[in-house]
């Protein structure tokens, strides 16, 4: 992990955690919206920015060599509850992303109306987004809000957070099937599957998607990670929250009081990372491998706003 992307105040931030990682040009006034197999998708910070996804200029950017990629806008539709949108290889199925930053990639929007949701998909290969897929609303809850680290990539499924449901919307990559499973705050689990955690107290409850005996699916509770392992003996605690969680390094990112925490799920080590002085909404994880002279930078310049 190189580092994380956060947004305030109508702009976003990226912060190196790694020594490894070179200099990171501004992102401008965009947005981040996810982050993913070595490249972070923004927006523009339109007045439109809570609404029409159509509105919206969607950029997915390389950080490392500051390259991006202006996407084209949606046709526009009926106007939306909610949306949220997805940046992966488009390699997901047999790709171990260890350095796919420079092959195709996918965006998948996905828009949620009072009675339907939606599914749009970008391609990088065909340089259009393809017809939606549509399918009966199955949850009385919207997406969740577009700035807010809630998707998660588990072999062909992308799962996508309703708003305020224990509810997650599955879409099949594959065969754009989608379905409903219960959840809470989505991560992948350490073997690579769905997973989420639970937050009671200063403690988290790691939970997995797993096949029991009978072959029936259900969700298994694993580890119980105490919190204040992770922070200086006698910190008083007054806030704490999950902000995000890079699944490739399954790293946990961790909001106490004012400060943004790491804890390594592998090692069981935990450090703080940066300080959030009550700015910070949710992190986006940046993952990606770099050797020093081994990607050409372009220029430093600011991303489009």
């Amino acid at each position: 992990m190189l580092g994380f992307v956060y947004y305030t105040d109508r702009t976003s931030t990226f912060v190196r955690t790694s020594s490894s990682c070179p200099p990171i040009a501004d992102c401008g006034k965009l947005l981040v919206m996810d982050a993913r197999h070595g490249r972070v998708l923004l927006q523009s910070t339109s007045p439109e920015w809570l609404g029409e996804p159509w509105k919206n200029v969607i950029v997915v950017w390389d950080p490392i060599t500051n390259e991006q990629w202006k996407l084209p806008l949606l046709r526009r539709s009926r106007d939306p509850s909610g949306w949220n949108a997805s940046v992966l290889c488009a390699n997901y199925g047999i790709c171990d992303h260890l350095d796919c930053i420079h092959g195709p990639f996918l965006v998948v929007l996905v828009v949620s109306r009072s009675n339907y949701i939606s599914v749009y998909t970008y391609s990088s290969e065909i340089g259009t987004w393809n017809k939606p897929t549509t399918a009966w609303h199955p949850v009385q809850e919207d997406i969740d809000w577009h700035w807010q680290s809630n998707s998660a990539l588990v072999g062909n499924a992308l799962y996508i957070k309703f708003r305020y449901s224990l509810s997650i919307l599955e879409f099949n990559l594959a065969t754009r099937v989608m379905s409903v499973v219960d959840c809470a705050n989505l991560m992948t689990t350490e073997a690579g599957g769905l997973g989420f955690a639970h937050l009671r107290h200063t403690e988290i409850y790691l939970w997995s998607r797993d096949a029991g005996p009978d072959g029936h699916v259900g969700w298994v509770q694993g580890r119980v990670i105490d919190c204040r392992t992770l922070i200086p003996c006698g910190t008083r605690i007054n806030s704490f929250d999950v902000v995000g969680f890079a699944d490739a390094v399954d790293v946990i990112f961790v909001c106490v009081n004012d400060e943004i925490f790491t804890f390594d799920l592998k090692f069981g080590q935990g450090k703080m990372v940066c300080k959030d002085g009550g700015r910070m909404f949710d992190v986006f994880p940046y993952t990606s491998f770099y050797t020093p002279g081994s990607r050409r930078r372009i220029s430093e310049y600011n991303l489009i706003a």
